[in-house]
């Protein structure tokens, strides 16, 4: 909306940590790592993926990083996808593939 901050959560996989376990913090909403609001949350989460591998997690965002590839999951699905090599699953994949 406009006028209002946006907010980007930053979640790390800890090392040796499953992937099973770490999608049970984020469904869980544990508190991310880091917590950064932002006048323009979805540019600030193009440049931290930009050129990353990165689980993209958006609302109704629009983020395009540069280089980047992954997973982008939108809860409300719209014309601003995420582009190149995010791939953009289903609901019903996303929750299988985190198992």
């Amino acid at each position: 909306m406009p006028g209002q901050l946006d907010e980007l959560w930053l979640y790390r996989a800890s090392a040796g940590e499953e992937p099973a376990s770490f999608a049970s913090r984020i469904a869980a909403l544990e508190p991310p790592e880091e917590r950064r609001p932002r006048e323009d949350a979805d540019a600030h989460t193009a440049e931290l993926a930009a050129g990353k591998r990165a689980f993209l997690a958006l609302t109704c965002a629009s983020v395009a990083p540069e280089g980047g590839s992954g997973t982008a999951y939108r809860l409300f699905p719209g014309a601003g996808e995420a582009p190149g090599a995010f791939v953009r699953p289903s609901a019903g994949d996303l929750v299988a593939e985190l198992g």
